[in-house]
This record gives structure tokens, sequence and C-alpha cells, in this order.
């Protein structure tokens, strides 16, 4: 192992890991990062996708200090992040102890400290602390998780496992020659067998299969290595090829399950005093399995649901143009409908027209004359009461001051009658004109019922005629005549 003093995110440690391994793209090349697959972060790798970095992320990056101090004082110990590169494999480190066996890994976030808290450690992150680990051949690694709100930290120790890390440099082996080709190729035949032959190391003796059952540490370890190698194997469910292999996968999953199960139920009627335990562990099994087979035919389902998606919007689009076509002929009938109306209508609008026109010059007729009268009172009022006024201070010398201060006060109570005098001739004004608006809408929308009303009655009588033998254009012009009065003896009951 070497240790590099690289600042972590600067061109130099960008140099760097792009011609290692990383521990934190692990989880990706297993299958088992939540954000990422094994496809996206070869198109990261080879330039076809930019780096996303989330605003968790710079958050987490931007705390991490906060939280080393944190866990120096919880283990009494210096962590220093470091960067570790052994072989083709690297690891960025958030610290490492000053002896080198433990790492430490920090992350800030509320799921990661929720788990912590319940002493787990999210399956993704383990498989980044197991590279970790392999690259500085430490015995131990601690997870540090911040929840951002609080900044409380919780703590979580996972030991190195060599068969976990044997299976990381196997899918990484798997993925590296990748980098170099044009195009992302899934899991090959090959793989496959790889891993059926790995199931097949089931044990086989009687006494292994009972200590297997009975100790919930070795399941776990039998189960963590079935998954690992599972996921590690990028298969493309679009192409035929690939959903074979999916179902082929999917089917060794099952047999494997069904293979492992039978043992347990042998061991079960040889063990009538452990029946619990044993089916505690069948079903354990039986149940990881189930999810290990729907995870691995997942892609297939998702293929076929896509399918039938496509399906379903092209019957849509072309019920869509059904009904645009439909609409577009209900339009052209109702733009004929309306000019035999407007035909109609002509002579009768002009009419009423001329009526509302007449009220309402009688209605401002009115109005100015009110108004006028009002003003003219107003100004007699003022007139009598300023010589009023006038006389009174004659009468009044001793007090001409005083009076001379009331006449003025009454003059501009004079002028503010007046005003409000005008102001309700301007009141009564703008309600004229609201009224008259009101009757213009009113009217409005009775020609615009009665419009409706007539072109009902003319299609109906229309209709009729055309029932009756006429063509469609000669029972239209009839119907334009009778209308006119140009039919003696013959009208149209509205």
């Amino acid at each position: 192992m070497r240790l590099l003093e690289l600042e972590q995110g600067s061109p130099e440690w960008l140099a760097v890991r792009r011609q290692r391994r990383p521990a934190s793209e692990t989880p990706a090349v297993i299958g088992a990062s939540p954000f990422q697959t094994a496809r996206q972060l070869w198109e990261v790798r080879t330039g076809r996708r930019e780096v996303f970095v989330s605003a968790a992320m710079r958050e987490g990056t931007r705390r991490e200090d906060e939280v080393r101090q944190k866990a120096a004082k919880r283990y009494a110990e210096e962590w220093a992040p470091i960067v570790a590169i052994s072989g083709e494999y690297l690891a960025s480190l958030d610290g490492i102890s000053g002896c080198g066996s433990c790492v430490l890994e920090i992350k800030v976030s509320r799921k990661t400290y929720a788990a912590a808290v319940a002493g787990e450690i999210p399956r993704h992150y383990a498989l980044q602390m197991q590279h970790q680990m392999m690259v500085t051949g430490a015995g131990r690694a601690i997870l540090a998780a911040m929840d951002p709100d609080t900044g409380d930290v919780a703590y979580v120790e996972l030991s190195a496992d060599k068969d976990v890390q044997q299976a990381i440099c196997e899918a990484w082996d798997c993925f590296w020659p990748q980098l170099d080709k044009s195009e992302f190729e899934h899991a090959n035949s090959d793989q496959v067998k790889v891993i059926k032959e790995f199931f097949d190391l089931i044990p086989a003796e009687p006494s292994t299969v009972e200590a297997m059952f009975l100790s919930g540490d070795k399941l776990e370890e039998l189960m963590t290595r079935i998954e690992l190698r599972v996921r590690s194997v990028q298969i493309d469910a679009s192409t035929d090829h690939g959903r074979k292999a999916i179902s082929s996968l999917a089917m060794q999953v099952s047999k494997t399950k069904v293979k492992l199960d039978e043992m347990g139920k042998e061991r079960v009627a040889a063990l009538k005093e452990l029946p619990k335990m044993i089916d505690a562990g069948r079903k354990f099994a039986r149940d990881r399995f189930d999810a290990l087979r729907d995870e691995v035919r997942k892609p297939l389902e998702d293929w076929e649901v896509e399918q039938k998606r496509k399906a379903e919007e092209a019957e849509r689009e072309a019920a869509a143009r059904r009904a645009e076509e439909e609409t577009a002929e209900m339009r052209r009938q109702v733009e004929a409908d309306h000019e035999l109306a407007l035909y109609m209508d002509a002579e009768l609008d002009r009419k009423r027209a001329d009526e509302a026109e007449q009220r309402a010059n009688q209605q401002r007729e009115h109005d100015a004359r009110i108004a006028e009268e009002a003003a003219q009172r107003a100004t007699k009022d003022a007139e009598a009461r300023i010589q009023a006024e006038r006389e009174a201070a004659a009468r009044r010398e001793t007090e001409a001051r005083r009076m001379a201060e009331d006449a003025e006060r009454r003059a501009a109570q004079a002028e503010a009658d007046a005003k409000l005098a005008a102001e309700r001739a301007a009141a009564a004004e703008r309600k004229r004109q609201a009224d008259e608006a009101a009757a213009a809408d009113a009217e409005r929308k009775l020609r615009e019922a009665d419009r409706k009303h007539r072109a009902t009655i003319n299609r109906a009588a229309r209709d009729g005629l055309v029932s009756a033998g006429l063509t469609e254009d000669a029972a239209t012009e009839a119907i334009k005549a009778i209308a006119a009065g140009k039919v003696r003896g013959v009208t149209i009951n509205y």
C-alpha cells in the first residue's frame, strides 16, 4: 500500500483516480448502488456522462471536518484524510488511524444516520468500506453518520471480510475491460456460468448444513456472497439474449433456493427437536432468494411494462385523432348554422338597436335636466345666504370681524354644497351609464338567445323540407324566403 498526500477533488487527485479502481465506485460496479448503475458509471468513466454532484454530497463534503473532529474526541484518535493505493485499487479515505489498523468513512445524511443509530450500515456503504479495508489492509472500519439537522453523529463498526473483498475484485475484473470498449456489454454466458458454479458450493454434508442453519451468521455470509455475485452481473433487458440470460439467472436462483430449502427440510426430519430454528432459517433463505429472484427479473418486467405502455399510448393517440376529426365536423356544422341565424337576425338587430339608442338619448336628456336644476338651486341658495350675511354685517358693525369670518365659512360651505351637488349629478350620470350598459348587455343576451332559438327552428324546418324531397340548398333558400316574408300566406312561428 502507498499513501499519497493529495487534496481530494484536486486535478492531481482526479488524474490518479482515473487510472485506478476507487472505493466509491465499487457499489455501482457490483450493482448495489441506489444512486448509479454499472452502465451509468461506464458512461461517466468514458466521458459520455457528466459526474453528478448533489446538494447532499456538497453538504457532506463541507461538514467532513466537523464530523472528523467529533470522531477524534470519541475514539481519542487523530483521523488523517489521505489517499491510499494498492495495485490497481484506490481508496480516498476520510480518515485513517495512526497505526493504520482502522479507517473512517464519513456520511452526512438523515437516512444513513437513522440506520447507524439502529446499528446498521447500508449495503452500498458496507461495500465501499470493505474496499477501503482491502486497499489499506485495515482490520476494521468505522462509519460516522451525521444528522445534518441536529449535528448528532452515530458510529457503527465493520470488520474486514476477505470473501466480500474477493467478490469486489472479481466484479471489478469484469467491469474494467469495458472501459476500452465503444459499447457497454452486459453479462455473458461465462459470467452466468461462474455464478452457477458458485451456487454449487452450498455445503452438502448434513452436519455442515445443520451448522449453517443454526448459525445466523453463516447463513447471512452465504446469502451475502450469493447476492454479491448475482448483483455483479449487469444484463441488458432490451435485447432478446439479455432477457433470456435474466430468465436463466432467475431460474438458477430459484433452483438454488429449492436445493437449500430441501436440504433444510431433510435436517428438520432428522432433528425433530430443532424444527423451529431450522424452519426460521428456511424462511429466511426463501425470502432472500425470492427477493433476489425478483430483483433479477425486474429489468425483464420493466421491459414488458414499457412495451404495454407504448401500445396503450398508441391507442390513445389513435382515439385522439378520431376525436379531432369529429370535433372538426361539428365545428363546420356550427359555422353553417351560425351563418343562417345571422341572416335571419339582421333586421331584428337593426330595429332593436334604434330603440335602444332612442331610450339612451331620452335618459341622457333627463339626467342633464336634473343636474342643471340642481346646480341652479344651489347657486340661488348660495346667493341668498351671502346677501343675508351682508345685511347682518351692516346691522352688527361692532361684530364686523366675527361676522365676516362667519360669512367666509358659510361661503366655503356653499361651495362645498355646490361641489356635492355636482358630484351627485356626476354619480347620477355614472349610474345612468351603468344602467345603459346593463340594458345593452341584457339586450345582447336576449338577441343571442333569440338568434339561437330561431336557428334551431330554422334547422328543424329545413330538415323537414329536405325530408320532403328538397335539396339542402333549396331548403335553406326556402327558409330564408319565408323568414323574409316573401312567401305569401306562409310564416314561421318562433
